[in-house]
Formats: C-alpha cells, sequence, structure tokens
C-alpha cells in the first residue's frame, strides 16, 4: 500500500496518533486541498450494515472482531472514516448506548462512510494486540470499502483518546515508551487536526499543545482546538449535533484534504436554505 496519509486528531492518549479528546487520520494519495465544495440540498440517507467480521482467524473473537458499517445510500466514491471507540483500551463497545451508531450516522449523511471497529480489551490481551486489531480492521476496509461504494485511499482513522494505563501497556519501560504516539514522531506525517476540551483531563491540553508542537518542529501539518464547555465524555457525545463544533471541524478538515464532493459546512447541509 503506497498511499500517503493524513491524520485529524481530537483526543489523546492512544497508540499510534492520538490528541486531546478524540483522534483521526486521513490517508489519501491526494495532498492538495478541494477547495469550496457545493451545498447539497439535503443530507444523504444511510445505510447501515452491522457486525461485519473483519478477522475470522482461528483465534477470532466473537463479538470484538467485528464492525459496522455507515455508508451515505446511493453514492459512490466516498471517503471513508474508521472510528475506534474509546475505553482506555478496557472498557466500552462499538454499541455503547449508540453514541458511536450515531457519530457514523451523522458522517454517513454528510456523504462520508463510517466504519465503527470493536477490538479485543485488557485484561484479555495487553499491548499491541488492541492496536493490531485496529490495524485489521484497516486492513479489511482497505480491502473492501470499494464494494459498499467508498474510496479505499481516501479513508481518515479517528480513534479516541486512550490514557497511558498499566495494566494494558505493562511494566517494561521500553514497551509503555513505545506506546506513545509523540515518541514516533517523524517528518513526513500526515496532516493532524488535534482537539480537547476546555474541561477536558487534567494534562490534556498541554499534551495536545506538545504533541502538535512536536509535529511542527518535525515540519508536519498540525492544528491543535480547545473546544469551550467540554470534558473528554462530552466532546464525543455531542458530535453527532447539528451545530456541534467538533464535528464541524471535523467535516471541514476532510473536505480541506481530500478530494471528493463533501459539503464542509455541517449546518447549511441539515438545514437547508
Amino acid at each position: 500500500m503506497s498511499n500517503k496519509s493524513y491524520s485529524p486528531i481530537c483526543n489523546h492518549g492512544s497508540v499510534g496518533f492520538l490528541l486531546g479528546a478524540v483522534s483521526f487520520v486521513i490517508l489519501s494519495p491526494y495532498l492538495g486541498h478541494a477547495g469550496e465544495i457545493p451545498a447539497k440540498e439535503k443530507p444523504f440517507e444511510v445505510k447501515t450494515v452491522r457486525d461485519v467480521s473483519y478477522y475470522d482467524g482461528p483465534d477470532a473473537h466473537k463479538t470484538k472482531h467485528k464492525l459496522d458499517l455507515f455508508l451515505p445510500k446511493d453514492k459512490k466514491d466516498f471517503p471513508v472514516l474508521l472510528f475506534v471507540h474509546g475505553g482506555g483500551w478496557r472498557h466500552g463497545d462499538k454499541d455503547f448506548l449508540g453514541i458511536y451508531s450515531a457519530i457514523g450516522n451523522m458522517f454517513a449523511e454528510h456523504g462520508i462512510g463510517a466504519v465503527v471497529i470493536n477490538y479485543r480489551l485488557s485484561p484479555e490481551v495487553m499491548h499491541p494486540e488492541h492496536i493490531k486489531d485496529v490495524a485489521k480492521a484497516f486492513a479489511w476496509t482497505y480491502k473492501n470499502i470499494a464494494t459498499y461504494g467508498g474510496q479505499k485511499d481516501n479513508i481518515v482513522y479517528c480513534p479516541v483518546p486512550e490514557r497511558m494505563f498499566q495494566g494494558v501497556f505493562g511494566k517494561d519501560p521500553e514497551n509503555r515508551k513505545n506506546a506513545f504516539p509523540i515518541n514516533h514522531v517523524r517528518e513526513g506525517l500526515p496532516p493532524f487536526l488535534i482537539v480537547y476540551g476546555d474541561r477536558d483531563f487534567p494534562g490534556c491540553d498541554k499534551m495536545s499543545a506538545d504533541f502538535a508542537k512536536s509535529l511542527k518542529e518535525k515540519k508536519d501539518e498540525a492544528n491543535a482546538l480547545e473546544v469551550p464547555k467540554r470534558n473528554h465524555f462530552s466532546i464525543i457525545t455531542s458530535l453527532p449535533a447539528d451545530d456541534d463544533p467538533v464535528g464541524k471541524a471535523m467535516l471541514d478538515f476532510i473536505a480541506a484534504h481530500l478530494q471528493s464532493d463533501l459539503k464542509a459546512k455541517k449546518t447549511d447541509d441539515r438545514n437547508p436554505k
């Protein structure tokens, strides 16, 4: 796979790329800007495909190696968002209270296919097994999403932030060090959008700023966004709302960096004049 990647980040602490409250990475061979995107008269209807197996090996988990698809109905060649639920690698599920389904629906309504995945949790497995599951889900998406109308070279990776837990990353100092995305910053990484709430966990603001600074020092594109009146949880649960600044920032970021016919202005899409 020789495509280049972009990374919008909105949460902090996960293995690989992360930020203050939600995080996502865009993979695409297109490095320019899509420019102004025409408004559509109404949002797309959403087609949902539940509990697709992304790994069928002999050690496959009966529920954790599954994903859900949220697809803009009757649209072809749409970009795709791969969403990884939060929970510190120890808790959570793609079906939790319908939160992630609502997020998947929101993106699909705006012409972006959403892949919401499960993965195995600690203490059943330890790092790096969680991120290996995420990699398997990404590989499945890259291989199969065109069947559903998506663009395999326009994939947005959006993990929710994970914090540093000994029960997940173990006691080995080197293993723990390798779990921090900031230790993997180098020149040539994709663009990042880093989002965190002004009422987030203590230190998320500094970690987000430090991560953005580290990326910029390596000449990578990075933008950090502090969202007012949001904490570590409401920044996710509020995302599907029409006027939510995080959802709009993510849609704008995707529209700016991917060559597509998305509508960047979230509110205009849902409330056409």
